[in-house]
C-alpha cells in the first residue's frame, strides 16, 4: 500500500503491470484515468481498478491529490528503488524538483514488471 502525494497535471507514462493487479482509492483531489479503452474521472472516496496486463495511466486535474495505491507485486519496490527521501512533510517546492531521469526510470520499471508504453495521458 502506497500512498501518493501529487500536484495539477502529474501523469505517469502510459504503462502496464504484468505482475500485478492495482487498486487505487483517492483520498483527495480529482483524477482522470485512462484504463484500457475506458476514460473516466475519480473523486474523493472513489476507487479504481485495474486489472493485471491492461494499459493505463492518469493525470491529476485539481490543485493536489492524494492517492492510496494497494498492489500484490513489486511496483512498491519500483517506487523505492526509483525515490529520492523528503527532506521535509509534504511536497517539495517545485522549484526543487529533480527531473527524472526516463532511461533510469524505464530501466526500473523493466525490472518490476511494469513496461511503459508511450507518454502520459492528457
Amino acid at each position: 500500500m502506497i500512498e501518493h502525494q501529487m500536484r495539477e497535471g502529474f501523469a505517469p507514462p502510459l504503462h502496464i503491470h504484468t505482475h500485478e493487479d492495482e487498486t487505487h482509492y483517492v483520498l483527495e483531489g480529482r483524477i482522470r484515468w485512462k484504463i484500457g479503452d475506458l476514460v473516466m474521472e475519480a473523486v474523493e472516496g472513489e476507487s479504481v481498478h485495474v486489472p493485471i496486463g491492461t494499459p493505463h495511466g492518469f493525470r491529476v486535474l485539481s490543485p493536489f491529490a492524494r492517492l492510496l495505491t494497494v498492489t500484490n507485486g513489486s511496483f512498491e519496490d519500483m517506487v523505492m528503488e526509483f525515490s529520492v527521501q523528503a527532506q521535509a512533510p509534504g511536497l517539495p517546492p517545485e522549484d526543487a524538483l529533480i527531473p527524472i531521469d526516463l532511461e533510469a526510470l524505464n530501466a526500473s520499471c523493466a525490472r518490476h514488471g511494469i513496461e511503459l508504453l508511450g507518454p502520459p495521458i492528457e
